[in-house]
C-alpha cells in the first residue's frame, strides 16, 4: 500500500521537526486523522492529517475498504468539496472541509502549544 510506504519513509521525520498538520491529496474522498497520530496511536506527539482528494470523480467503488479505522475523525466519501483554512494567529487555525453547495462536514480547531 502506497500509504504505509510513505508513513515508512517520513513520518519519524515529521514528528522529529514536530509538524502539526499534513495536508494532501490523492485518493478520492476526504479523511481526517486524529490529532497527533504517530505510530498508529492518537496524542502520541504526531500531526493531524487531512487528505482532501475530492475534486474529481471516484477512483473505485471500493473506496471505503480503506477507512475508516481507529485513528479515523472523519471520513466523507459522498461529497465532493474543497478544504479551507483559517489561521487566527501563530498557534491557532480552524480547517473545515466544505461540501459542493457550501455545507460544512467537518471542522477541527488545530492549536499549537
Amino acid at each position: 500500500m502506497v500509504s504505509e510506504g510513505l508513513q515508512n519513509e517520513i513520518e519519524d521525520l515529521l514528528y522529529t521537526y514536530q509538524v502539526d498538520l499534513v495536508l494532501s491529496g490523492h485518493y478520492h474522498s476526504y479523511f481526517r486523522s486524529c490529532d497527533g497520530l504517530y505510530s498508529y496511536k492518537c496524542a502520541n506527539g504526531g500531526p493531524t492529517y487531512v487528505t482532501v482528494g475530492t475534486g474529481g470523480a471516484r477512483l473505485d467503488i471500493n473506496a471505503t475498504t480503506l477507512i475508516p479505522n481507529d485513528y479515523t475523525e472523519k471520513v466523507d466519501n459522498t461529497n465532493w468539496g474543497v478544504g479551507r483554512a483559517s489561521v487566527f494567529n501563530a498557534t491557532t487555525m480552524h480547517w473545515e472541509f466544505v461540501a459542493l453547495g457550501g455545507n460544512v462536514t467537518d471542522e477541527v480547531w488545530l492549536r499549537k502549544a
